[in-house]
């Protein structure tokens, strides 16, 4: 009934009326005095939009009328145009005041609202994105919605103007009808989220092993990655993937992931002259982006990177790191010392003009030596490489990605004086604008990488940055006496929106601070936010983590079940919760994770495929735990090439700990004032190594011995 309904209200969708546009600025509406961009973005449309929350509810609920919710966020191109072409439209903007309560809601902000409705959308339609038009009933149950569409109708295509006017036709007539299938949607999405999991038997290996199929068929074979276009980079399959490549010793596998980083590193994807990536490429090749660039984006990449030079050895990896680093560092690096969100797609009001050449440029710009060696890496001609991925027309313009020949080179350091001078050129230009807001969650992810990223590397300004981004976020967003976490801060304003992510992602990288640095005040505030988010989230009956807490306006609660561009804070919760047990041998946290990958027990052997990092937890989990205990004081010249050579060995299921702190009777054995290493398997630990070099043979070959130091022997442990 409700495929028949929906199929029946595409079907009621015809052409669409001429609207005309006006350019005076009307009054302010209720998002004036927001503490979130996007929503400011629209706070002079004619549309009478209102924030999320009671005040619009009760309006709807006083006047009869549905409730336009619009979804989107303040870097989203689709979302700009939509604004421009429509939310500023007089013509439409009264339609929507006359027969609608319009809601604005950023996704960043209320990641909950955008889930459900977005899973509403994916679970009728089939089409997902944003901006996110979702129509609900004052109970806020939604019965239709739509992506973008432009005001007027083109070669049958329905526009939106027409499209209010019939929502709001058969409103009028046939009001009980969609309000009997949106209960009924409803209903059916509350069962899905509420069914009883129960426990699936077999070998958990089975789970891994099928996602590992399903990859293999989604995997392009010429230009890596997975699917067709457009492809985003999946930080979280390429993770789970690169551990089980060197778990299981899939040298196929591992050709795979090298094949897709320098396709990725060497297109358009990334940009070559200031370096970061780009949300996603258009096309199958990666030549094409789509110029905005997200935090959450680059920090899981910058990890990636770091985590593939590891394996491999190959420093062209850690080259692509670094300059994913340096690109958040000059930026999204806030003065405060965190980090700030993304920056758009546009500038000047057009995709992509930052960031695209003309052939006549470069020449102006470098000697003709410097022109001939860019030849030689990047492709250049006359008639330019890029098209417009909306008209699919040639511009003559050029988007920098390399000849196939060079990607594999590691020479990003020979072109680094050219590229900077190209830098420095395109720095007087417009950049795109800046979302200015600071995520507590995707602060955690790139607090993670950039530590990672310093724990490998010869240059400790990244360990100073993470310190920093730490401090800011402890001061700013933790509320120590409460346990309590926030959402977001803007210009001094903090959201205390409750969110799982919050917690997950930066308790994730806390723990890689401290791995890195090994201050056990980090350790302790790990501690404190994952005692603050099993008693926040965690379901104690079934096992998993809630997304929030509700407030009461949410028609479902939820337990993501997906790991997207983002990873899902369910997955990243038990794979920190995996570390801080290992690392401090408390059995809560291990009971939490038991119970809660009982929980996802037949979502995994279902769709394993949905959920790579949650994969990524397991195959941690079936992995021997070794544990490295460095001892001495942290800091000195000595400590620091141990600590590097140990982070230069990747090896899942490993944790890394210093004697001030961790596990007690590890650090009380091993406690020494000397700089050293041990290398330990259950309770037995390797003799102590205090050179660099001896510290790969060690950890590579798992040599473990009894010893005994301080008159302990290692049974005692």
């Amino acid at each position: 009934m409700l495929q028949t309904f929906w199929s029946l209200m595409l079907c009621l969708l015809g052409v669409t009326a001429s609207m005309e546009a006006s350019p005076n600025a009307p009054r302010a509406n209720h998002l004036a005095g927001s503490h979130s961009l996007y929503l400011l973005q629209h706070q002079f449309n004619p549309v009478e939009w209102y924030p999320w929350g009671e005040a619009a509810f009760q309006k709807a609920r006083d006047e009869g009328k549905p409730i336009l919710v619009s979804i989107g966020y303040s870097t989203c191109h689709w979302c700009h145009v939509m604004e421009r072409e429509s939310f500023s439209n007089p013509a439409i903007a009264a339609l929507l005041n006359e027969s609608f309560v319009s809601i604005k809601v950023d996704r960043e902000e209320r990641p909950d609202i955008d889930r459900i409705y977005m899973m509403f959308m994916q679970s009728f339609s089939g089409s997902t994105g944003w901006p996110l038009n979702v129509f609900l009933t004052p109970e806020l149950k939604p019965f239709f919605g739509v992506t973008y569409l432009p005001p007027e109708g083109e070669s049958g295509q329905v526009g939106f103007a027409d499209l209010l006017k019939r929502l709001a036709n058969l409103w009028e007539r046939d009001q009980s009808r969609l309000e009997q299938n949106a209960d009924e949607m409803a209903a059916r999405l509350r069962e899905f989220t509420e069914r009883e999991r129960g426990f699936a038997d077999g070998d958990p290996m089975q789970s891994i092993v099928k996602a590992v199929h399903a990859f293999q068929v989604q995997y392009d074979e010429e230009f890596g990655g997975f699917g067709p276009a457009p492809k985003f980079p999946m930080p979280s399959i390429l993770s789970f993937l690169l551990q089980y490549a060197v778990v299981e010793g899939d040298e196929s596998w591992m050709e795979r992931l090298e094949l897709t980083a320098d396709q990725m590193a060497g297109g358009g994807l990334f940009d070559q002259v200031g370096g970061g990536f780009s949300r996603y490429a258009v096309d199958a090749a990666w030549s094409i982006p789509h110029f905005e660039k997200m935090l959450y984006d680059n920090a899981q990449l910058l990890e990636w990177y770091v985590d593939l030079y590891t394996v491999t050895g190959e420093t062209r990896y850690l080259g692509v790191a670094r300059r994913i680093a340096e690109y958040a560092m000059k930026h999204l690096l806030s003065e405060t010392g965190a980090f700030y969100s993304a920056e758009d797609a546009e500038s000047e009001g057009e995709e992509g003009r930052f960031y695209l050449w003309t052939e006549a440029e470069l020449q102006q710009t470098l000697s003709v030596e410097a022109m001939e060696i860019l030849k030689q890496y990047f492709e250049i001609s006359p008639e330019g490489n890029f098209v417009n991925p909306h008209t699919g027309v040639s511009t003559g313009e050029l988007i920098l990605r390399r000849h196939q020949d060079s990607l594999s080179h590691g020479d990003f350091e020979s072109l680094r004086d050219i590229l900077d001078q190209l830098y420095r050129v395109r720095e007087q230009r417009t950049r795109p604008r800046l979302d200015d807001k600071v995520l507590t969650a995707w602060n955690g992810l790139m607090i993670g990488a950039v530590a990672k990223y310093a724990s490998v590397s010869e240059d400790d300004t990244f360990a100073a940055v993470a310190r920093d981004a730490i401090a800011f976020l402890r001061k700013e967003l933790w509320e120590p006496e409460e346990r309590r976490l926030n959402l977001r801060w803007r210009k001094g304003h903090v959201d205390s929106f409750q969110w799982l992510n919050s917690y997950a992602y930066l308790l994730d990288g806390v723990l890689d601070a401290y791995e890195t640095m090994l201050d056990p005040e980090y350790l302790q505030f790990a501690e404190e936010l994952g005692q603050a988010m099993i008693a926040r989230f965690y379901d104690q009956k079934s096992g998993g983590f809630w997304q929030t807490q509700s407030d009461g306006s949410q028609i479902l609660e939820l337990k993501d079940e997906h790991d997207g561009p983002e990873p899902a804070g369910n997955s990243v919760a038990v794979l920190a919760l995996l570390k801080l047990a290992a690392i401090t041998e408390n059995e809560d946290y291990q009971a939490v994770v038991s119970q809660s990958l009982n929980h996802y027990q037949v979502a995994l052997q279902e769709r394993p495929d949905d959920l790579p990092y949650l994969l990524k937890a397991r195959l941690w989990q079936q992995s021997p735990m070794t544990r490295v205990v460095i001892s001495g004081e942290p800091g000195g010249v000595k400590h620091r090439e141990l600590l590097r050579a140990v982070h230069r060995v990747y090896l899942p299921g490993k944790v890394v700990f210093g004697t001030d702190g961790g596990v007690e009777p590890f650090a009380q054995t091993l406690a020494s004032e000397h700089a050293q290493v041990f290398v330990c398997h259950g309770r037995q630990c390797s003799l102590p190594v205090e050179n660099p070099e001896e510290v790969h043979a060690v950890m590579r070959k798992g040599v473990v011995v009894e010893f005994a130091t301080q008159g302990k022997p290692a049974s005692t442990l």
